[in-house]
């Protein structure tokens, strides 16, 4: 027997779709996370390999993006495009709630 399925309804108001949504945001948030602090090693150990290499362990520094950008390293600069890729594609999530 066939089922006629609806696609038209207003799912963004389900319970579960909510649900599911809100869990696809936080791996969003903990992708970018990660990939940032990717981004950061990697830089330490490249362009900023004398720097790192004077700091004590347990120092707390704090990068911003622009910081990172300014490594001239494409491979950081390709993560930190995913960073904004992530950004992007969260902003779009939170429009559709």
């Amino acid at each position: 027997m066939n089922k006629v399925i609806n696609f038209k309804e207003d799912y963004h108001q389900d319970p579960d779709y909510k649900k599911q949504l809100e869990e696809i945001r936080e791996w969003l948030d903990d992708m970018h996370s990660e990939i940032q602090e990717l981004a950061t090693n990697l830089a330490c150990v490249g362009a900023w390999k004398d720097w790192n290499d004077s700091k004590e362990e347990g120092d707390i520094v704090h990068f911003s993006d622009e910081a990172l950008h300014d490594t001239q390293d494409p491979n950081v600069d390709a993560l930190l495009g995913l960073c904004e890729n992530i950004n992007s594609l969260r902003e779009k999530f939170n429009e559709h709630h």
